[in-house]
């Protein structure tokens, strides 16, 4: 008997995307999966177009239960407490799965016991073009991570986001996404994934095609949205927090998470960061002198750089 793949979509107003989404889903070369799709009380009329898609058993659809906190990552939650699957997909409402990634993914993770396959991801505006499903040669070799990597993974060398991973549910055992955070909160979740020491593998096939619009989390926080710099401050709190708790905080990990509120110019999140690392009175001064100088570090960069 093949495992099975619980596919978890949380949705809010993606009534004009969602059915590429599922349509991704049922033209997978792997059969033997559950699509849980879970709606945020969307006020367009996203209900009437998952209708048809329920006549195949293996979707069903569910509305974010009232008790809970409104969000996708409540939503996630509840999706995953009703999987029945052997691993779990979270996957974005308004994405594109390529048909061979169920199919590849489980066949690698099976065959290797690995906690989790992620795989690689490209961003897309507008119209998805179906001709990308054809053009997917690797670009590099795949590799393994695991702790040794955590670095690359948090400094985002090696890209971690929502969509671009499958797990092993058992891996996961009692970590949840934080529902408190709307942005980094992938980020957030999966660094204490991995830093429970899971194991993995990266292959180089584009799997994921990540759509991209006005409406989107990623597009917020670059326009200053003030939630999703909130969320992105308090994730950063998070990590530094769980560096800490698992004893993997480094001072190029802390210089790192420093440079967020250098750039953020948050002298608050900057001493938050400082009292959790619990770093030395001379560090301490160290970063707090760099954060204020640089505004005339960057002025004077941006000088020499003209009269070079």
């Amino acid at each position: 008997m093949f495992p099975t793949l619980s596919v978890i979509i949380p949705t809010y107003n993606r009534a004009h995307f969602i059915s590429e989404t599922l349509n991704s889903i049922i033209a997978q070369t792997y059969l033997n999966w559950e699509c849980i799709i879970v709606d945020d009380y969307s006020s367009d009329n996203i209900t009437q177009v998952v209708k048809p898609f329920l006549l195949d058993k293996r979707f069903s659809y569910y509305k974010r239960p009232k008790n809970l906190m409104k969000g996708a990552n409540s939503c996630r939650n509840y999706g995953f407490e009703k999987s029945k699957g052997d691993y779990i997909h979270w996957l974005d409402s308004d994405d594109i799965i390529h048909p061979d990634c169920y199919k590849t993914c489980l066949n690698i993770l099976i065959e290797n016991d690995f906690d989790f396959c992620r795989f690689e991801r490209e961003v897309f505006f507008n119209n998805f073009d179906k001709i990308k499903l054809e053009n997917n040669n690797a670009a590099r070799d795949s590799f393994l991570i695991d702790i040794l990597k955590f670095e690359q993974i948090l400094t985002n060398e090696i890209p971690f986001n929502t969509c671009n991973v499958i797990w092993k549910k058992s891996s996961i055992g009692k970590e949840r996404f934080n529902e408190r955070i709307v942005y980094a909160d992938e980020w957030e979740y999966y660094l204490r994934l991995i830093s429970n020491n899971l194991k993995g593998i990266s292959i180089s096939l584009i799997f994921l095609f990540a759509r991209k619009h006005q409406d989107s989390t990623t597009f917020e926080f670059y326009n200053n949205n003030s939630i999703r710099v909130t969320s992105k401050k308090e994730a950063i709190k998070l990590v530094a927090q769980n560096l800490m708790n698992k004893q993997l905080m480094t001072p190029t990990l802390l210089k790192y998470l420093v440079g967020y509120a250098i750039s953020f110019r948050d002298i608050i999140l900057l001493n938050d960061i400082l009292s959790i690392s619990n770093t030395s009175l001379k560090n301490k001064l160290y970063l707090k002198l760099k954060f204020h100088l640089f505004p005339i570090w960057k002025i004077y960069k941006r000088t020499h750089k003209k009269i070079t």
